[in-house]
């Protein structure tokens, strides 16, 4: 499968389609943090936490990485997509992203069928993470706190999720 980098408007076409809120709300956070799918849909409100200067997310250690991230900052549309959420939050359901009170099992449908109606081939939700690096990196933000921000291990990796060299 051909790696597929997405910019900000090809994204933004694609979230237009997304018939959902709740699936617009977990994919754009998915995009803008560049999670993996199981950190995301494991997100519980107990790591949330509004009431800090700024608020913040403090998750706990990715299973694959084997350590905790680092805190992340919760400001402009990464605030209002959590604020949206909390706004529609089920008291039964711990979990910040759901569909009816219940967790989200997977969002590649709704994403598969919105690339479709905005006319883009299959793009793999895990394709987020390298727009996210590609993306920071034509910002110009510094390669440690991309490496940060997409739990990136080593500079290896974020070289070979960057052939052009940018990072």
């Amino acid at each position: 499968m051909r790696q597929r980098f997405l910019g900000w408007n090809d994204f933004d076409k694609i979230l237009a389609e997304v018939r959902e809120q709740w699936g617009r709300n977990t994919i754009e956070f998915s995009f803008l943090v560049g999670w993996r799918f199981g950190r995301v849909s494991d997100l519980q409100w107990k790591h949330v936490y509004l009431n800090d200067n700024p608020p913040v997310i403090r998750t706990v250690n990715d299973v694959n990485t084997k350590k905790a991230p680092a805190p992340l900052p919760l400001n402009g549309r990464l605030l209002e997509i959590i604020q949206e959420q909390q706004a529609a939050r089920d008291l039964s359901c711990p979990y910040v992203f759901h569909h009816n009170g219940r967790k989200i099992g997977n969002f590649r449908k709704a994403w598969h069928s919105a690339c479709k109606r905005a006319g883009f081939g299959k793009i793999v939700p895990h394709e987020f993470r390298r727009s996210l690096a590609k993306n920071l990196s034509q910002a110009g933000v510094p390669v440690p706190t991309i490496m940060q921000r997409a739990g990136l291990a080593n500079h290896e990796r974020t070289r070979r999720w960057n052939p052009a060299g940018q990072i």
